[in-house]
């Protein structure tokens, strides 16, 4: 008797059976990469407000040193180190915890510091320098990688955050760095002043 199996119908079966890998979209990881970038900024904000609230010009002084020091130093290395770390750690930075979006290489590992400091520092840059080419290339892709995603093996995938809980921690990180910069806005005109009168002794 002849065997009418079809030969590919166990792979099929098997094929089928595995889970989809469920990928970042777009909107996703673009909403993540202005999370990150208000998160990051509120640093800034914060202490150009703590700045512009001076009272007099010794305060001018002693708050220029702090902040040289203090804060934008170690801001600086915060900001260049900020992406890989979390990366290494736990696979998202904040934006990406607030947005459902966790990097993975191909064997659904977190990245080791060194990787993922390669990967946001050095190729992120071939990504940039093509005037966001190489991020627009991941709506084309079926597996949604970006360029710098290619060349290190990288994967985002989500992690099904519900929208809502994303869209309200948006909103509250949204509202303290306006909330900040309107305020040191207000202060602005007093700032001047008193650096213009320090100018002049």
């Amino acid at each position: 008797m002849k065997n009418s199996t079809n030969p590919h119908s166990h792979d099929q079966i098997i094929s089928n059976s595995l889970p989809k890998q469920n990928y970042a979209s777009f909107v996703q990881r673009m909403m993540a990469y202005i999370t990150d970038s208000l998160i990051l900024g509120l640093l800034t904000t914060g202490s150009l407000a703590y700045l512009l609230s001076i009272n007099n010009q010794v305060d001018l002084i002693y708050r220029s040193i702090i902040l040289i020091t203090l804060v934008f130093i170690p801001a600086v290395v915060f900001g260049i180190i900020y992406h890989a770390w979390f990366l290494s750690q736990s696979g998202a930075t904040l934006g990406k915890q607030i947005w459902g979006v966790e990097i993975v290489d191909s064997n659904h590992q977190h990245l080791s510091f060194g990787m993922a400091f390669f990967r946001e520092v050095i190729l992120k840059q071939v990504s940039y320098l093509s005037l966001g080419l190489g991020f627009l290339w991941m709506i084309k892709q079926s597996d949604k990688q970006t360029w710098h995603d290619m060349l290190i093996g990288t994967y985002a995938k989500s992690t099904n955050k519900p929208l809502l809980i994303s869209i309200l921690w948006f909103l509250s990180v949204l509202v303290v760095q306006v909330g900040l910069f309107y305020y040191s806005i207000s202060q602005l005109p007093v700032f001047i002043q008193l650096l213009s009168s320090f100018i002049k002794l």
